[in-house]
């Protein structure tokens, strides 16, 4: 007698078989991905920092200008674009009575804002060319932007901004009102921990940066990234941050300071919540001499009503120091500087 249960019931032991062969081959795929993975970050770590830092594969293609006018001066927001370095902007400012002579060039790296943003502030600036430096990052990504800001597209443009800043150049040297052979590079906050890769790529292209103020800025990005305390997910900092010291590292401060040249202007601020203290301090040790290094009271550099003081005090700062230098003419009156 045939049991007509036992006939209609499929054996257990192909089900078995079956997720015993998919979890295999899930697990080798996965291991396939990790050592891909493992691969790709070792490649990563050995590629020269330099070299790894795009560069534009001509002469910027110009595409678009528009113009504003403000306390004598001309803004020039241009527009380019390059099939390596994709859309390239920046305000370029200039007096409206040119003197016919060469002008210095005064490169704004701010933070995360426009260049004309980060030059509205800059008063009295006389004759002398301000180039105020648009990120190439979305306006709704920042270091405060967690896990959204990691990616490969993210990655590919914040190691474009080097050889974009270099292809402005590359086109105001074809300017006859900028003295490209008095170049000063002022970076703050975010644009601080940037300057040292941007100052290293245009050496390396034949520019000369003579004058480089670093301003609240540090080593270690992956570091910074983690510490800082207004990064989400909370839960995902660390993580984030190995992330970033991964990805970023042709862009690391320590990787191009050493190889730097020229005067130099070190700020740091004693309170500072962004910068982790060992960051900032390590910073200041690998900057080349010669070099003034100051330490200010009070938090990071920003915008709030409670920090006028200490902007006040850092643009005073920023504006002596480049006059005692030669770097920009004496302009008498209040000097702004670009916002953090």
């Amino acid at each position: 007698m045939v049991d007509l249960l036992k006939a209609n019931t499929p054996s257990a032991r192909p089900l078995r078989q079956f997720l015993w062969h998919g979890a295999l081959l899930l697990a080798a795929l996965l291991a396939v991905v990790l050592l891909m993975l493992t691969g790709w970050v070792v490649w990563l770590a050995q590629q020269d920092p330099l070299e790894a830092l795009p560069r534009a594969e001509g002469p910027l293609r110009f595409e678009r200008e528009s113009q504003s006018f403000r306390d004598g001066r001309i803004d020039r927001r241009l527009v380019f674009s390059d099939p390596r370095l994709k859309t390239v902007q920046a305000t370029i400012s200039i007096p409206e009575q040119l003197s016919g002579a060469p002008m210095p060039v005064i490169i704004v790296l701010g933070g995360m804002r426009t260049g004309i943003e980060n030059i509205r502030p800059i008063r009295d600036a006389g004759d002398t060319v301000l180039i105020g430096y648009d990120w190439p990052l979305p306006s709704d990504v920042s270091i405060s932007g967690g896990l959204n800001a990691l990616s490969l597209d993210m990655r590919d443009r914040a190691l474009s901004v080097p050889g974009q800043v270099e292809a402005l150049m590359d086109w105001l040297d074809g300017q006859s009102w900028a003295d490209t052979s008095r170049v000063s590079l002022l970076g703050y906050s975010l644009g601080a921990l940037i300057a040292p890769s941007v100052q290293r790529v245009m050496t390396a292209e034949g520019y000369t940066v003579s004058w480089t103020i670093l301003a609240y800025g540090g080593t270690d990005l992956g570091e910074i990234v983690a510490h800082n305390p207004f990064l989400q997910p909370a839960w995902a900092r660390d993580l984030i941050g190995i992330a970033a010291d991964r990805l970023l590292i042709p862009l690391e401060p320590d990787a191009h300071l050493p190889h730097l040249k020229g005067q130099f202007l070190v700020l740091s601020g004693a309170e500072d919540t962004i910068i982790p203290a060992g960051s900032s301090a390590r910073m200041r040790d690998l900057t080349p001499e010669p070099k003034t290094m100051q330490t200010l009271e009070g938090g990071h550099m920003g915008l709030g009503a409670d920090q006028s003081a200490l902007l006040h005090q850092i643009m005073t700062l920023s504006r002596s120091w480049l006059v005692e230098q030669g770097a920009v003419p004496a302009i008498h009156g209040t000097a702004g500087f670009p916002t953090p």
